[in-house]
């Protein structure tokens, strides 16, 4: 990989960071604004294929109050059936794509086992849990809200992982080239 195509990733992954940073710290945050960091990570779906699909598919779970009052709940559960079937079933799997990559700078390679081992399963099971919660339970008279304030409680933390992972992956190809000039003793020539 030349050092003007890890530093091209390397905008994307910023320009992510940079549009999640935004995303999280607006005081009113409207729907359309995660279409933000989506735009550069669809570019970088050969690089990090489950943390963008991932990403998207939390990205869609967090507009379902909303889609609720436009009565799209057939459509967003069609949606995300399908996107996610299309994404585990290309090219092997996306686990297996991840595994198959032989560049050192991989999404498997930088600490992407614990996001695959840990975080993906865990806050499908949160997603889930919260669809099958609201579907069985109604509200408590006293806090009506209740699982719309659970929804931005749980995507903050997603988003907020997803900002933190952006900004990592970011951070490894920026330096990359860094770390192979000290690794050979050379002085870096721009």
């Amino acid at each position: 990989m030349t050092q003007r195509q890890r530093h091209l990733k390397a905008l994307l992954w910023g320009s992510v960071g940079t549009s999640l940073s935004f995303f999280l710290a607006s005081f009113q945050v409207h729907e359309k604004s995660i279409l933000l960091p989506l735009a550069p990570l669809s570019l970088l779906i050969n690089e990090a294929p489950l943390f963008i699909t991932w990403f998207s598919l939390v990205a869609t779970w967090t507009l379902w109050h909303l889609l609720q009052i436009d009565c799209l709940q057939l459509a967003y559960v069609c949606v995300s059936v399908v996107f996610s079937f299309l994404c585990f079933a290309s090219s092997g799997g996306i686990y297996s794509t991840m595994k198959r990559k032989k560049d050192r700078w991989s999404l498997a390679s930088r600490g992407g086992n614990f996001f695959v081992k840990c975080i993906v399963p865990v806050s499908f099971v949160l997603m889930a849990g919260l669809h099958l919660t609201e579907m069985v339970l109604s509200p408590p008279r006293h806090m009506p809200d209740i699982f719309p304030v659970l929804w931005v409680i749980a995507g903050c933390i997603f988003f907020s992982l997803s900002w933190i992972g952006a900004l990592y992956f970011f951070w490894l190809d920026l330096y990359s080239d860094v770390r192979k000039v000290k690794g050979t003793g050379r002085s870096k020539q721009d």
